[in-house]
């Protein structure tokens, strides 16, 4: 992969192939959000940011599952990774406050769109210690810890 240094999110490439339908994905998670969030009013200026004094980081724990049609396509980035378009289903963490102790989740992948098993695939698991961080945003010093991650397919 190359790094494009005028847009990182552009970077991060997600999915690796996968012959099954998802379902569920579980594990255990903790998670500490940084003592002051910083919001970045435009992703273009990311070293420009508001301390929100109310606000709490939260962290996120997401699944996708993506339709190609080769293996060379082009990788759903970080520009791109919840555009419903491109998706085939997603799963999302509902509650990503602080837990202090190892805290099991289990998120149901929603399908937005028919699951093909002729078709090919990438599966991706997204972990973040700033639910917000693809816009620049997030507590420095957050801190998440992902133990024991499952994936239940059909």
């Amino acid at each position: 992969f190359i790094v494009d240094m005028s847009n990182t999110l552009n970077s991060t490439k997600f999915g690796i192939p996968y012959d099954k339908k998802p379902l569920t994905v579980r594990g255990f998670y903790k998670y500490t959000p940084g003592p002051e969030f910083h919001r970045c009013p435009d992703p273009t200026k990311y070293n420009e940011t508001v301390v929100e004094t109310d606000t709490k980081d939260e962290c996120a724990i997401n699944a996708i599952l993506y339709e190609i049609t080769s293996d060379d396509e082009p990788y759903i980035t970080g520009i791109d990774t919840y555009n419903e378009e491109k998706l085939t289903a997603v799963a999302k963490l509902e509650d990503g406050s602080a837990k202090t102790e190892y805290t099991s989740f289990s998120i149901n992948m929603n399908y937005l769109k028919p699951y093909d098993p002729t078709k090919k695939y990438r599966f991706a698991i997204i972990c973040t210690s700033s639910r917000y961080g693809d816009t620049f945003s997030g507590a420095p010093e957050s801190v998440l810890f992902v133990d024991d991650i499952e994936v239940i397919s059909e």
